[in-house]
């Protein structure tokens, strides 16, 4: 039992000099986390009057890996397990959850956001409205010239 007694003893001292480590890291990270926080919070706020431009508009919202579309805002996640869309309202001016189930929906704060969503997701996320114009006229091209197609295939009747 002396090797076990001696693992036990180098343990307890290793674990009490990471100790002051393991703190000053784990306040790194909340730090970290709450400027995350911030930035998803400014980047949304700047992008709210492009937000307001493309709602008035009556186009839909997408969002970065998924084929969900909302009039609410920018889709930042899709929850396939919980059936829940994440959603940053341009009424709300923040982010929503939306029960796919029910139509519910309920505020939530950005750091229960980014618990569930990665960072980049939700920026690059948000960052899509700055595309819509080019997204929506793409999808306008390749309607319109399938319909055409069609048109053509029948001039001859």
């Amino acid at each position: 039992m002396n090797k076990l007694d001696d693992l036990v003893k180098g343990f307890i001292e290793r674990s009490e000099g990471d100790a002051t480590l393991l703190k000053e890291l784990e306040i790194k990270q909340h730090e970290l986390v709450t400027k995350q926080e911030e930035k998803a919070r400014q980047t949304a706020m700047k992008l709210i009057p492009a937000m307001e431009l493309i709602a008035s508009m009556g186009y839909r919202f997408k969002g970065k890996d998924t084929n969900y579309m909302s009039s609410r805002g920018p889709v930042l996640y899709h929850d396939s397990r919980n059936n829940m869309l994440y959603v940053f309202s341009v009424e709300n001016k923040g982010p929503i959850t939306v029960n796919l189930y029910d139509n519910e929906v309920k505020r939530t704060t950005y750091r229960k956001l980014l618990e569930i969503v990665d960072f980049t997701q939700v920026m690059d996320s948000l960052l899509m409205v700055l595309h819509l114009n080019d997204d929506v006229k793409e999808s306008y091209k390749k309607s319109n010239a399938k319909l055409e197609d069609e048109l053509n295939k029948y001039d001859d009747i």
